[in-house]
């Protein structure tokens, strides 16, 4: 186990406490904007890259930045829509089932948040991140369970992901 795989263990423990606390309510929107996010910065991240393009030299991580800021914007959004709901709604918590199944889900969208970030690395590498993606285990198992996601992802995903699951390289 490396450095980065206690990292992934612990961005996906903080994932998991965050959603014991939020409970199953704003999970769910949180895990459907995270899953949107997804898609729009698959279809639009480029078109950040390029506004981007002006700020930083390098493209790759220009690339890599304009997926994250439109998966992060549109979570965000729904987060935040999610919030307004529950104060309108004057939900009443549902007691320890609602924030076990909150935790579960937040192991979800942590999952979910994680393999997008390393699906983003291995599509636009750059160093020294990719190198760390090479390196580790769980970064690893973590893509090849997430290959499907790349189907709601430009071809350009798919192949770059499932090159890396077979041959362990990054294009």
């Amino acid at each position: 186990m490396t450095e980065v795989d206690l990292v992934l263990f612990v961005i996906l423990g903080l994932f998991t406490i965050l959603g014991l606390y939020w409970g199953i309510i704003r999970q769910v929107l949180a895990v459907v904007g995270l899953v949107v996010g997804f898609m729009l910065a698959g279809q639009y991240g480029s078109e950040v890259a390029v506004w981007l393009g002006s700020l930083i030299t390098d493209p790759n991580l220009a690339q890599v930045l304009g997926f994250i800021a439109v998966l992060l914007l549109v979570s965000a959004t729904t987060s935040l829509i999610a919030s307004l709901l529950h104060a309108l709604a004057g939900l009443v918590f549902l007691g320890w089932l609602d924030h076990l199944l909150g935790a579960l889900l937040g192991l979800v969208q942590g999952l979910l948040a994680v393999t997008a970030v390393l699906i983003v690395l291995v599509v636009f590498p750059v160093e020294p991140w990719s190198g760390f993606v090479r390196s580790s285990l769980l970064a690893g198992w973590m893509l090849r369970i997430g290959e499907p996601l790349t189907m709601l992802l430009p071809d350009l995903f798919a192949t770059a992901v499932r090159t890396f699951n077979e041959f362990g390289v990054l294009p």
